[in-house]
């Protein structure tokens, strides 16, 4: 059993812009948000940081992301059902028979977050 954090922002874009960015803690974001903002502006070459966040959402929070891009919506699904059928099972010990009402309502939490969100996926 393994722990897979997700990215960064930061991190995706110095994976999929080839660029460093520094890392700033929320204090130092909260008193220097403009120059830091202009840091990420120049440092991305004027480049528009939210089709950058926009993809970010939608196909980079985790890394296999990487391995192909087209099939990260696949690879989202195998690991949801991977968590929900074996480990849940296996690791936690929920009853096998639980497990479609689970993927049910985790299915309505996520549309419910969709709608309310405003989000396209």
């Amino acid at each position: 059993m393994y722990h897979l954090p997700i990215l960064s922002l930061r991190e995706f874009l110095e994976l999929t812009e080839k660029i460093s960015l520094s890392s700033y803690s929320l204090d130092d974001i909260l008193s220097n948000h403009e120059p830091i903002a202009n840091e990420i502006i120049d440092t991305l070459h004027n480049k528009k940081i939210l089709k950058h966040f926009n993809h970010f959402i939608n196909v980079g929070v985790y890394p296999f992301y990487f391995e192909d891009e087209s099939k990260y919506i696949d690879r989202v699904h195998e690991n949801i059902n991977t968590i929900l059928y074996t480990d849940l099972v296996n690791v936690v010990k929920i009853d096998a028979s639980k497990i479609e009402s689970l993927k049910r309502l985790l299915l309505s939490i996520c549309k419910w977050v969709v709608k309310t969100r405003g989000l396209n996926r």
